[in-house]
């Protein structure tokens, strides 16, 4: 059994997960570092997971980012992850994420044949991250309303609740100072972790978003903006 690395994306998977994860890196050897990055607010929720988990014996760091800089939680993890291969500081690496901006970093450490890659993923995204790994564990993710991991009886809630996490975390990332974001962009993000939306039934993703409480919509000189939804519609308003 080799030294285990875990590098957790906490801005694109579900603190529920952690001790599926734990679990699961334990089955490929001793854990020796144990790294959570993301903004303020996947970083808080990783964090009440790990002191529910009550076990000081991981040591679970955690790395904060500005929630206003696009992928600096990608970046930070792609340089911890270099500097732990270069310094052989660890056999396994377990990368938790559905992020394709890690496909590089993989395949790097797979060019040390005495390395190994493991990448927790989601059943809907992370595919291609599955398949350069030399094992892939495929979870469900939670709603993040609930924060809680449901039993689900058909494919299509899984896909609901995944909708709901992801566009939540495209709003976290990129949201003005008025809470919202341009849809176009909610689009891309969506594109980047090769979720197809049209699978649930409603092309236009805008009219997507509307069918959703969690949301609220807005349009100005033809562009659509989402934010979370609020009591006070006025706080969504653009001046």
């Amino acid at each position: 059994m080799g030294r285990v690395a875990i590098f957790i994306d906490a801005d694109n998977m579900s603190s529920v997960l952690l001790k599926k994860i734990i679990t699961y890196a334990k089955q490929q050897g001793d854990i020796q570092l144990f790294k959570i990055y993301g903004n303020k607010t996947s970083v808080l929720s990783w964090q009440k997971a790990v002191n529910l988990l009550n076990d000081n014996s991981l040591n679970i760091q955690f790395r904060q980012n500005s929630i206003c800089k696009k992928n600096s939680s990608d970046i930070a993890i792609t340089i911890d992850i270099m500097e732990v291969l270069m310094r052989n500081k660890a056999d396994c690496f377990c990368l938790v994420s559905c992020d394709t901006d890690f496909t590089a970093v993989l395949q790097r450490i797979k060019q040390n044949r005495q390395k190994r890659v493991v990448v927790v993923v989601s059943n809907y995204g992370g595919k291609h991250l599955s398949q350069i790994a030399h094992d892939a564990l495929s979870v469900s993710l939670t709603s993040p309303k609930d924060d809680k991991l449901p039993v689900r009886s058909h494919p299509k809630e899984d896909l609901q609740s995944m909708f709901l996490y992801l566009v939540s975390q495209a709003i976290n990332h990129n949201a003005n100072k008025y809470g919202l974001v341009d849809v176009s962009t909610v689009a891309n993000y969506l594109r980047k972790k090769q979720f197809k939306w049209k699978q649930l039934g409603i092309g236009k993703l805008s009219n997507l978003l509307k069918s959703h409480s969690n949301f609220t919509v807005v349009t100005r000189d033809k562009i659509s903006y989402v934010g979370f939804a609020v009591k006070d519609k006025r706080k969504t308003k653009l001046r």
